[in-house]
């Protein structure tokens, strides 16, 4: 997964691309506060396009950009497929 963070007053943009995620899961993307706090910024349904080129997306979270950890994506079922640490 690619991330690319744009902060914001008191909140973040997110543009990622995710690859190698089987087609029929429904994921999340969240942003991870220092804290370990899960904010959602997004959601989606992997299509077999996107398990075979990657699937873009961008979204917001309620998180200073100060306090950002990492961006994961997580299935609907609790399972963390990718975590991106920010520093």
């Amino acid at each position: 997964m690619t991330v690319a963070l744009t902060p914001a007053a008191g909140w973040v943009r997110i543009d990622v691309k995710v690859d190698g995620v089987k087609a029929g899961l429904r994921c999340r993307l969240d942003v991870v506060d220092k804290r370990g706090m899960h904010v959602q910024a997004g959601s989606w349904l992997v299509s077999a396009t996107g398990e075979k080129q990657g699937t873009k997306l961008n979204g917001t979270a309620l998180v200073a950009p100060a306090d950002v950890s990492s961006v994961d994506v997580v299935t609907f079922d609790g399972q963390t497929l990718v975590s991106v640490p920010i520093l």
